[in-house]
């Protein structure tokens, strides 16, 4: 049966109908949107995290709330990242993701948004969470020199990574599986919701041409959450010293097991340091430490890694990384296995 073969008063009903569903639908998603985008974790008031190092809790007060803060600690610090996580859990899950940092030498400020974690209040509006990020900032600006800050931000909290690093000067900004825009991202997962109706837009494309520090972002190639297209467009748009490092096959958020984002952060931020577990077994020998690193690198590898991290220089003032590797002669053994003499 065919619409014009329809009785005018069906006809009208039914269109009558379908903008009534349609209408019910735009407005649902514009008083519920915060369900869709932010999906945290509530922690009991008073719960503990042990993440195996030294943190220090901080509740910081924002208007009608206060944002549970973790303060990861390290012995004479080289800076302090403040990092930005995603849109899901919270502090107990993302906390893990500040030992690599702090391995590294840097204290790391990771806070929870409105209503994550142990943080109270609610979220409301974009504007809203932007001063909740100026105040973390600024309490770390109360600590630290600016050129010892690094703005790190993780999928959502590239956002507010970027547009801090546009409105301030801190040394490096640090962008993982960064969106050219929440408005465009929502765009393609909501086909049928104006994106008029969101009040996130959170516009990174905006921000990022204004920061002046160094730039480096990192994206997976198979990430099914934000394309990875968003990070190429937005890398055409900075105008500071920019790195940008494709991992080939990583997903989202996933990157600690891929040799390239571990050696473009020993490049950025230093190589790590001891970690709790290295300092407990610091009384064994370095010459039998050696010796099970390479029975580890064998076993693992098949053969031992003696080079890596080739990066060339595009035409676009963009990098490309790829790992090389060699296998160790037996010469280098020798070197390895002496090294603590």
């Amino acid at each position: 049966m065919q619409l014009h073969s329809l009785p005018g008063k069906t006809l009208c009903y039914l269109l009558v109908t379908t903008v009534t569903i349609y209408g019910m639908l735009c407005l649902g998603f514009y008083f519920g949107q915060e369900r869709f985008i932010f999906t945290p974790d509530r922690d009991p008031a008073g719960v503990s995290y042990d993440f195996g190092w030294p943190v220090e809790e901080i509740f910081l007060p924002v208007t009608d709330a206060t944002l549970h803060t973790l303060w990861f600690r390290v012995d004479h610090p080289r800076g302090v990242v403040i990092y930005f996580h995603g849109n899901g859990g919270s502090l107990k899950q993302w906390g893990d993701r500040a030992l690599t940092l702090a391995q590294r030498g840097y204290e790391v400020v990771m806070a929870d948004y409105r209503g994550y974690g142990q943080s109270t209040g609610f979220i409301s509006n974009e504007e809203q969470l932007f001063a909740d990020a100026r105040t973390v900032y600024n309490w770390a600006r109360e600590r630290y020199p600016e050129r010892q800050i690094v703005l790190y931000g993780s999928s959502l909290g590239t956002a507010f990574a970027s547009r801090l690093a546009a409105e301030y000067q801190p040394r490096l900004l640090v962008l993982e599986n960064p969106f050219y825009s929440l408005e465009e991202l929502a765009g393609w997962y909501m086909l049928l919701v104006p994106t008029m109706l969101l009040k996130y837009p959170l516009r990174s494309h905006d921000w990022i041409g204004q920061v002046r520090c160094p730039v480096i972002i990192f994206h997976g190639t198979d990430d099914v959450i934000i394309p990875y297209d968003h990070a190429e467009r937005l890398a055409t748009l900075v105008q500071a010293p920019l790195t940008f490092y494709r991992i080939e096959g990583g997903g989202h958020v996933d990157f600690a097991q891929y040799w390239v984002y571990q050696t473009a952060l020993d490049s950025a931020l230093g190589e790590r340091r001891q970690s709790l577990a290295e300092r407990k077994s610091a009384t064994v020998s370095p010459r039998i430490r050696a010796s099970r690193a390479l029975a580890y690198l064998e076993e693992t590898w098949g053969t031992v890694p003696c080079a890596i991290s080739n990066r060339s220089t595009q035409p676009d003032r963009r990098a490309s990384c790829r790992s090389v590797s060699r296998p160790c002669s037996a010469r280098d053994r020798r070197r390895a296995q002496n090294c603590g003499r």
